[in-house]
């Protein structure tokens, strides 16, 4: 397993600000934030890190308050990120909708 860095933690930070962008976009509403924890667990073991829930909560703490949406938008377009293809990576395509 991979220890985490401070990139690391931006990096995963930008890809879940460019689901939850996707997602309000798709589904006209916000998601479920019980489930947002779940969803960086998940990306932090589809990398393979060994993380705790300190590494999680400083996801969690850097998206409040979320950055901007234009920005996040503008980076999800440029970047064609897919919020369809992040749940697949992540095993959890039934949180689609």
């Amino acid at each position: 397993m991979k220890e985490i860095d401070e990139q690391d933690i931006a990096n995963i930070t930008v890809e879940i600000a460019m689901f939850l962008s996707w997602y309000r976009e798709s589904n006209s509403s916000e998601f479920p934030g019980h489930l947002i924890s779940i969803i960086i667990e998940a990306v932090f073991e589809r990398e393979n890190y060994n993380f705790t829930k300190v590494h999680v909560d400083a996801v969690q703490l850097t998206l409040v308050p979320p950055p901007p949406e234009d920005q996040v938008k503008r980076f999800r377009l440029n970047t064609n990120f897919n919020g369809n293809d992040f749940l697949a990576s992540i095993d959890a395509s039934d949180l689609s909708k």
